[in-house]
C-alpha cells in the first residue's frame, strides 16, 4: 500500500460511529446501503489521488526492475475504525492508494522525508525528488497527499450527505 489516506474526522467521530451503530441494530441492511453509498461517491476521488503519481518514475533509480521500481497506480475506497489518541473514532471511510505490481517505488517517492533523512541515501532520495520537482507537500506526501488535501472539504461534505441520507432513511422505516 503506497498511501493510506483517511478522509477527516470532521463529520464522523463518536457520536455519527455510535449512530451508525444504533441505526445497525435496527436495521442490519442500512450499513451495506451507507458503504455502498460511500463507495460510490467516494470511488472517483480516489482513481484521482491514484492518477495524481506521474506516469513515469520521477527518478531514473525508479526505473530499474526490481522491488523499489515504479508501478501502476490503482485507487480504493475501504471503511475502516482508526482510532484517534486519547480515544474516539476518527474516520469511516478510507482512500488507499496501491501499485497494482506490489512496488515499493512509489511508496519511497510519496513518504520520503516525513520522518527525517536518517541515512545518506534517505537524503539524497529526498533531495533528488526535490530538485526534480517534487518536494513533500506538508505532512503528507507529494502526489497522493497533495491532491487529497486540496479535496478533503468535498469529501466531509460528501460524508455528511451520505450519513444524512443513512438516517433519513431508517427514519423512513421507523
Amino acid at each position: 500500500m503506497v498511501a493510506r489516506l483517511v478522509v477527516d474526522a470532521d463529520f464522523v467521530g463518536v457520536e455519527v460511529r455510535n449512530a451508525v451503530k444504533r441505526l445497525r441494530e435496527l436495521d442490519p441492511d442500512m450499513n451495506k446501503f451507507l458503504r455502498k453509498e460511500l463507495r460510490t461517491d467516494v470511488k472517483p476521488f480516489a482513481q484521482k489521488a491514484a492518477a495524481a503519481f506521474p506516469t513515469t518514475p520521477p527518478l531514473s533509480g525508479l526505473g530499474y526492475p526490481s522491488r523499489t521500481m515504479w508501478g501502476t497506480m490503482s485507487g480504493g475506497v475501504s471503511f475502516t475504525t482508526a482510532r484517534r489518541k486519547g480515544g474516539g473514532v476518527t474516520s469511516l471511510v478510507a482512500i488507499a492508494v496501491k501499485t497494482k505490481e506490489r512496488v515499493a517505488g512509489p511508496n519511497m517517492a510519496e513518504l520520503a522525508g516525513m520522518r527525517g533523512n536518517k541515512t545518506t541515501q534517505g537524503a539524497s532520495l529526498i533531495r533528488n525528488l526535490k530538485d526534480a520537482g517534487y518536494p513533500l507537500a506538508g505532512k503528507g506526501g507529494r502526489f497522493a497527499w497533495r491532491y487529497f488535501m486540496g479535496v478533503k472539504g468535498q469529501l466531509n461534505d460528501i460524508g455528511r450527505a451520505d450519513v444524512q441520507k443513512f438516517i433519513d432513511a431508517v427514519n423512513l422505516e421507523g
